[in-house]
């Protein structure tokens, strides 16, 4: 059977839903995925968006699907205790340890959105040069069909 609709994909934007995006695509047999983002590269930091991540056990369905939980794991912290910490209008404060709530929930981790980047780029790098290519530095100004 010819699959030639999996082909000439481009995603605009190569944060971590377009490097994701392009990830599944590859993964599931696209071919010829090209991401174009503006940022010089995939390591540069952007203090705008220097937010942190948690990979819960939904966004976990994405790394395990692209085999990264491992990887992950390593990069991150896990969010295995919870504290809540009342404070006084006298400034006094209380720190209680409270229980998860699910204890059969799959750990949570926390790691910068630059690292979560660097971390899904590092997989196209390294595993899906042969149908994903990015683009960096580049802006998309305009998208037209050729037939």
């Amino acid at each position: 059977m010819n699959h030639s609709y999996k082909k000439n994909v481009v995603i605009m934007g190569g944060g971590p839903a377009g490097l994701a995006t392009a990830l599944m695509l590859a993964k599931i047999g696209w071919k010829d995925i090209t991401v174009i983002e503006k940022r010089p590269s995939a390591d540069y930091y952007e203090p705008d968006k220097s937010f942190s991540y948690q990979i819960d056990g939904r966004g976990q369905k994405l790394t395990d699907l692209l085999e990264l939980t491992a990887k992950l794991a390593d990069l991150s912290v896990a969010n295995t205790e919870f504290y809540f910490t009342l404070i006084q209008k006298d400034g006094t404060r209380k720190t209680t340890k409270l229980p998860i709530a699910d204890s059969k929930r799959k750990t949570a981790y926390w790691l910068p959105r630059a690292s979560f980047v660097e971390l899904l780029y590092q997989e196209i790098h390294q595993h899906w040069q042969d149908s994903i290519q990015v683009l960096f530095n580049t802006e998309g100004v305009e998208i037209k069909q050729h037939v």
